[in-house]
């Protein structure tokens, strides 16, 4: 950033204008806190509104608002806030220079409020702020954090309510809303105040509800006696004892005694004082982490008070460290929504340093001394750790120098006829060049940057539980005697494995680090892509299952031993189910994760416009990705359809999404030249034909047709796969599996209209969901082609919607068959009838195309009951 940008210079430098309203706070009505008194049922019903499926954060909100009212509570937070803002914050540009304009802002009180504010989202779970810019009388910029009120929130749909109890208001996600408001904290988290909450409301409540406690626990015990004949002496012995008056007069009949006892088990004060000492302890808990925060305790040792140093240490630096994130994310795009030069600017701390933990420094110089060899003194760790040197130090090192075995001499190396003086050089810097080792910093941490990284693995290696039984399949082939069809253990085997591996780093999240900015919703759940990606992997799985046995069956037919055969197809399933595999395994990991990525960061595009391609940065990169190392384009370039990792077998590159002003925009024709020439390329051209070339994440496919199996037979994959039947997967027959159905099918009463309005909605589609929690649209034409009474002859459909349903959650049997295979059929037996859904995969989208009661007809069951068996 050059220095005329800095916005130094009060003249002939364009500023942001002066301090704009407030949109937002203008526009919604404001309501005070409910001050009511709380109670714990209150509490749970205030949670139980917050997490509904209307969610609803009023009453948690008017409950916060009261716990923020407790002393202890102000002290505890106030402990977490103090740390963040007497930090010396400092902005600063690419080159490290100060930038004034915003240094000014950083010096203000709003800027105070800001922090403030960030890290009151820890205790709120959520802050919506609205900061504003200005310049005062002498020139210098000020700000407002612009709190909006938290009684107006609807985080789960990104919207200020203009009402506190309505459901209209402005989306704040949309428009200049999005480059002007900041959304601080988790979508869905209800902060820590709901966890300290119930102990806040039993201290509120305490002073009063104690006074029967202290009566009952606290005051002294009263021993009277009479001489156990007289009744009379009795009864006004009793009235004497309750008239006791204010000053503790007692008039006691004659013949009677009184001693009064002091209550040594519960004394006044410690029967409240104890009790509310526990309430601050869990206050602070809940708050904090530890139980040592405002006040000490005479009791408390010197280990003990070091832990809970230690313990407010880390969370200072993790609360620093969440501040500075957001302020680099989020806030630097409001400052640069209102004008601020923050052009590869950062947020830092000045002189920010951290002293190292006993723990840490005693294993950094054991390291030094063992690993570098440094010659460290033995005093100096006796001193360092005050631990007692033993008054026969030299005789115990010699005892122990002398068990040392002694070590083996080295070999000579080989003269040469002239020194290398590169080598000379290297051997003269080994030593500094292992201290710089031994020191290095880790990487500069990238503001704002998401990162999607493919992992260290090259090619990752099955577990021995996840190993396939080899030995069982090559029998299953002899004992077949070489005409086997198919196998249904190795398909569930290998489909299981590679759907697990695409899900779970699909599912993920951890590999994604958007700042650590819990404002951002990503919508990553993309149902109908995670069907488009399963069924690819079952065709796939199924073409593969079909080749390996077709290539078994023909070594059993060539084979003239068993041992012959046995050798030979034990080399076969190896390479089958070992090494391609393991490949296949690590391509549907890394396929999982970058579908993952590209589509929570595609809905990110606007404050992350700018990609950068990364490689795994080691000696296994291939020599055309190095080419593509730091190259930057739009996230919306056509050429990330090409280039978007993975881009081969075992690719591990990734990509790091960069915000507008990490970004030098006179370097786009360049970089777009760059990544022509690899796209022109021959090791590209290569790629391509082996089915790279591509983003999964669009295609929705983790292995491409040229990656597929079906290669081996061309045009008779999906012809020999629609083949397979129910004595193939090791079912029952038809008449056996329906026997075991004992329900009746249930009849739906209502009308098509009702059940067609009870549907869940999904991206304004009418669906229902299957026994994978997959949405099946129901499209309005075909729902009434079904439904209508003037096609008498399916409208007896309307009484079969809820077999619909059950069919879909709860099928016994469910086949892909299809030319393409990409039709998917549910079946579901009751008591003597069985009924169909049939639906299909198109663009990427599940459809129902229709629902109804089968024909047992012999080659309506067979087809019925043909292809993949997916679930039984």
């Amino acid at each position: 950033m050059a220095k005329n940008n800095h916005l130094q210079s009060k003249k002939n430098v364009k500023k942001p204008g002066g301090a704009p309203p407030e949109i937002v706070t203008h526009k919604i009505e404001i309501r005070p806190y409910n001050r009511t008194e709380q109670d714990i049922p209150k509490w749970r019903q205030a949670i139980q509104s917050a997490e509904s499926q209307i969610p609803r954060r009023t009453l948690l909100y008017n409950l916060y608002a009261d716990v923020d009212l407790d002393g202890h509570v102000e002290a505890v937070t106030g402990k977490r806030r103090d740390p963040v803002k007497s930090a010396k914050w400092q902005f600063v540009d690419s080159d490290g220079t100060p930038v004034d304009a915003i240094n000014e802002v950083i010096d203000s009180i709003g800027f105070d409020d800001l922090l403030d504010e960030i890290i009151n989202s820890k205790f709120w779970g959520y802050s919506i702020l609205e900061p504003r810019f200005w310049q005062d009388q002498d020139g210098s910029w000020e700000m407002d954090a612009g709190l909006i009120h938290r009684l107006n929130y609807r985080p789960e749909n990104g919207i200020v309510a203009f009402q506190a109890y309505g459901e209209d208001g402005i989306n704040i996600r949309e428009g200049i809303y999005a480059k002007t408001i900041m959304e601080v904290g988790k979508v869905n988290d209800l902060g820590l105040y709901m966890k300290a909450a119930p102990y806040a409301i039993l201290k509120r409540g305490g002073l009063g509800d104690y006074a029967a406690f202290i009566q009952t626990f606290g005051n002294p015990l009263i021993d009277a006696m009479w001489n156990g004949f007289d009744e009379k002496q009795r009864v006004q012995l009793q009235q004497a004892l309750d008239n006791i008056g204010a000053g503790g007069t007692i008039i006691r009949p004659d013949g009677t005694t009184i001693e009064i006892k002091e209550n040594n088990t519960n004394a006044t004060g410690d029967a409240h004082g104890n009790f509310l000492r526990f309430l601050n302890n869990e206050l602070s808990k809940a708050l904090l982490g530890t139980t040592e925060t405002t006040e000490s305790s005479s009791s408390s040792g010197y280990a003990q008070s070091e832990t809970h140093s230690e313990q407010d240490e880390n969370k200072h630096e993790n609360d620093l460290t969440f501040v500075r994130k957001v302020l680099n994310s989020r806030f630097i795009k409001v400052l640069q929504s209102y004008g601020f030069d923050t052009q590869g600017g950062r947020f830092i701390i000045q002189d920010e340093s951290r002293e190292l933990s006993t723990e840490e420094a005693f294993n950094m110089h054991v390291r030094m001394r063992q690993e570098l060899g440094l010659p460290i003194d033995d005093d100096f760790f006796y001193e360092k750790y005050n631990v007692p040197k033993p008054e026969n130090y030299e005789q115990l090192k010699k005892e122990k120098e002398a068990q040392q075995p002694p070590e083996p001499p080295k070999p000579e190396k080989p003269k040469k006829e002239e020194e290398d003086p590169a080598e000379v050089e290297l051997s003269e810097k080994s030593f500094w060049q292992r201290l710089k080792d031994f020191f290095r910093v880790a990487p500069a941490e990238t503001t704002g940057a998401a990162h999607q990284n493919c992992g260290g693995h090259h090619t990752i290696k099955l577990a021995a539980n996840d190993r396939f039984d080899n030995d069982a399949l090559i029998q299953r082939i002899w004992d077949a005697r070489g005409k086997l069809n198919f196998d249904a253990a190795l398909f569930y085997h290998t489909s299981g494995l590679l759907n697990k591996a695409f899900k779970e780093a699909w599912d993920d999240t951890s590999k994604i680090d958007l700042a650590e900015n819990p404002g951002f919703i990503y919508g990553v759940d993309d149902p109908a892509l995670l069907s488009a990606f399963e069924q690819n992997l079952f065709r796939f799985t199924g073409a593969k299952t079909l080749a390996e046995i077709q290539e078994l069956n023909e070594l059993f037919r060539q084979a003239k031993s068993y041992d012959e055969f046995y050798r030979q197809a034990s080399a076969l399933v190896e390479v089958y189910n070992g090494s391609w595999l393991e490949t296949e395994y690590t391509t549907a990991l890394l396929t999982g994760e970058a579908s993952a990525t590209y589509n929570r960061l595609i809905k990110q595009a606007e404050l992350f416009p700018y990609w950068e391609y990364k490689t795994a940065g080691d000696d296994h990169v291939r020599q055309s990705h190095r080419l593509l190392e730091g190259l930057i384009l739009p996230a919306n370039d056509p050429r990330w359809q090409k280039i978007f990792p993975p881009n081969g077998w075992n690719c591990r590159c990734y990509v790091v999404p960069r915000m507008r002003h990490e970004f030098d925009e006179s370097q786009l024709a360049a970089m777009r030249a760059r990544a022509d020439a690899y796209l022109e390329s021959t090791q590209f051209s290569k790629e391509n034909q082996q089915g790279w070339g591509v983003n999964r994440a669009i295609a929705g496919e983790v292995f491409t047709a040229n990656q597929q199996y079906t290669r081996k037979f061309p045009g008779k994959a999906a012809k020999e796969l629609n083949k397979l039947k129910a004595s193939d997967w090791g079912l029952k027959s038809y008449s056996q599996a329906k026997k075991v159905a004992t329900a009746d099918a249930p009849e739906y009463s209502g009308t098509a209209n009702e059940f067609w309005e009870g549907l869940d909605e999904l991206d304004g589609k009418k669906v229902v969901r299957d026994y994978n929690g997959r949405p099946m649209e129901l499209k309005p034409a075909n729902y009434k082609r079904h439904t209508s009474d003037s096609k008498k002859k399916r409208a007896h459909r309307v009484q079969l919607l809820e077999v619909l349903k059950q069919g879909l959650l709860a099928p016994d049997e469910v086949w892909i068959q299809g030319t393409d295979l990409d039709a998917i059929r549910y079946v579901k037996y009751y008591k003597g009838e069985t009924y169909a859904v049939t639906g299909r995969l198109k663009n990427g989208e599940l459809e129902v195309l229709t629902w109804y009661k089968v024909t047992e007809k012999k080659g309506i069951i067979e087809k019925l009951r043909s292809g993949l068996l997916v679930k039984q």
